[in-house]
């Protein structure tokens, strides 16, 4: 592919995933599918270019999306999870071996960026989290739990989104951007 063609795909890559990340102003509920969906077309980038492209994309929708989103929940939890953990995908499927293994680094690189997520949000951003005073440390940890679930099937999604796009979409993709 010509740089001319990777630089617009990047570009459009970017664009649609920052469109995905202003839709938290039209709806705020959106908090974390937003960034989900955008983080997911970095696959787009990561089949057809390679995965450096995607790191500078992913690094370019993430300061955007910290500089212009009111919702900073969603532009932090893009930054340090949904941004880049479709770019690791592919490495991490086809590289690691066993599987047991495989979902231990998975689960180990969840956490800690949610853990760290949150330690931003509440420490420099001063997000509260609401029932934490009067339910104390369990409401952490259930919510710590069920985002490990929603993970699970994040993951799930995407990897059926990347079989999909490699065996079916792939080609007619390749014809509009004429390798």
């Amino acid at each position: 592919m010509k740089d001319s063609s990777r630089l617009a795909l990047g570009g459009l890559s970017a664009s649609l995933s920052l469109t995905l990340m202003l839709l938290t102003y039209v709806l705020p509920i959106l908090t974390y599918t937003s960034p989900a969906f955008a983080g997911a077309v970095l696959l787009v980038m990561v089949c057809e270019v390679d995965s450096r492209w995607s790191w500078i994309t992913y690094t370019a929708v993430s300061l955007l999306s910290l500089l212009l989103l009111s919702d900073k929940e969603a532009a932090v939890m893009y930054a340090v999870f949904f941004g880049y953990y479709p770019i690791l995908l592919p490495f991490l499927n086809t590289r690691v071996r066993p599987a047991a293994l495989r979902w231990v680094i998975k689960f180990l690189i969840f956490n800690a960026a949610v853990v760290s997520a949150y330690y931003v949000l509440i420490n420099v951003m001063g997000l509260t989290i609401e029932g934490l005073k009067e339910h104390g440390s369990i409401v952490l940890w259930a919510g710590l739990a069920a985002l490990n679930l929603l993970f699970v099937l994040y993951d799930r999604m995407l990897v059926v989104f990347f079989t999909v796009y490699k065996n079916k979409w792939s080609k007619s993709f390749r014809k509009l951007f004429k390798r």
